[in-house]
């Protein structure tokens, strides 16, 4: 994710919206020969994963350590992270390419709809076009999956871009706005602070009553904590930005 911010971030000071589609076609293109070439799409058989173990190695998120004290490759992680950094880039591009349509000051508020609408359905239609030979993986963070989960995200933004911007529809979307306003704040939040186990403290004699909703339960709690620390921040004037 970082690679993809500093690429993004270098070609929006330095490239055209052109070279910026050019550079995220590229990376597509490149991913994807690398992983044909290099193996398939199994967990013990593409190269994402097996470049990650050779240059990573013990680093690697998902390493154990046994009673020995010898370290190995956990079975059951399959993220792969130094190849697919080619496709980070892409989704964070998409990403501000989005926003620099939407900051365009020769485009009516319709005209943005639908080019960010035509922008999704073309990624869509692309990655699902592409899936049958290079499939839709999202621990590999494939070029298909890239293409269909930018396409999904771009028209949600249109959506959103529709009843927000376009028509005034603001009533009952305003709560949102402390999400978009410390976005990174509510990442970090959600990614690495456990408050699944304060509101476990609290709700643990539920557990019986919920049964397998537990984690719901759980999860819900969670998200209750975040919102209402966003709502806090943003009240004092707080703003995390990178």
């Amino acid at each position: 994710i970082a690679v993809g911010y500093l690429a993004t971030a270098i070609m929006v000071l330095h490239l055209s919206r052109r070279w910026m589609l050019a550079v995220c076609g590229f990376c597509l293109v490149v991913y994807a020969l690398v992983m044909s070439l290099g193996g398939d799409f199994t967990h013990t058989g593409n190269i994402a994963e097996a470049i990650d173990n050779a240059v990573l190695g013990r680093f690697r998120d998902g390493v154990y350590y046994d009673s020995n004290g010898n370290w190995h490759f956990s079975p059951y992680y399959n993220n792969s992270w130094i190849l697919s950094s080619l496709n980070f880039i892409v989704s964070v591009a998409i990403g501000a390419l989005a926003g620099s349509w939407l900051k365009r000051r020769d485009r009516s508020a319709r005209q943005k709809t639908l080019g960010l609408a035509a922008f999704g359905v073309s990624a869509l239609l692309l990655g699902y076009a592409w899936s049958p030979w290079h499939p839709i993986i999202k621990r590999l963070w494939t070029s298909s999956m890239t293409l269909v989960s930018s396409g999904y995200a771009l028209l949600l933004l249109s959506a959103f871009h529709f009843v927000v911007d376009e028509k005034g529809w603001t009533k009952g979307m305003m709560w949102l706005g402390y999400y978009g306003r410390n976005a990174i704040l509510a990442y970090f939040l959600g990614e690495f602070v456990r408050f699944d186990s304060v509101v476990n403290s609290f709700a643990y004699a539920l557990a019986p009553m919920v049964g397998g909703f537990y984690p719901a339960v759980l999860a819900f709690g969670k998200s209750l904590i975040v919102f209402l620390i966003l709502v806090l921040m943003d009240r004092a004037k707080i703003f995390v930005r990178l």
